[in-house]
Formats: structure tokens, C-alpha cells, sequence
């Protein structure tokens, strides 16, 4: 939580503002957000875990593909189960 979303062109979609982990399954789902207005008021959208393709070591930054607002993006939770 915290790390900013960033796309391998080097465009920033957001903050990490929350993570949802499936019990039933290995798998988790992150909430970017832009501000911390969108992060309070349910703003922003849910990433599944699989489209990260790197983390900072530090955990500042986790980068994501160019195309990831169009291909990965999802409005709800449950969409992006």
C-alpha cells in the first residue's frame, strides 16, 4: 500500500491505496488511486495482481504495461476477480 503505479513509459496512474488477497484462491487484486479524495470517496480503479510486471525493491513503485488503463482496469472488485 502506498507504492505508485507506474507504466513502462513512465506515466503515473496512481497509488496503490488497498489490496484484496482471495482465501480461496492465490490471487490478489490492487485499488489505484489518484488522490487521496478518489482513495476516501471510492474512486480510482482495481488491478488485478497478474498485470504488474515489476516492483521497486524498495516497494515505492510497481510497474505495469503501457496499455493497462484500457486492458487491465476495472470499475468494481468484482470485476477484476
Amino acid at each position: 500500500v502506498g507504492a505508485n503505479v507506474v507504466t513502462e513509459d513512465g506515466r503515473l496512474l496512481g497509488r496503490v491505496s488497498e489490496i484484496h488477497i482471495r482465501a480461496d484462491q492465490p490471487r490478489a487484486v490492487y485499488r489505484v488511486a489518484e488522490s487521496t479524495l478518489q482513495k476516501f470517496f471510492g474512486g480510482g480503479f482495481f488491478l488485478p495482481g497478474a498485470a504488474a510486471r515489476s516492483f521497486a525493491p524498495d516497494g515505492s513503485r510497481m510497474i505495469v504495461p503501457a496499455d493497462t488503463e484500457d486492458r487491465y482496469a476495472a470499475s468494481s472488485l468484482a470485476e477484476a476477480l
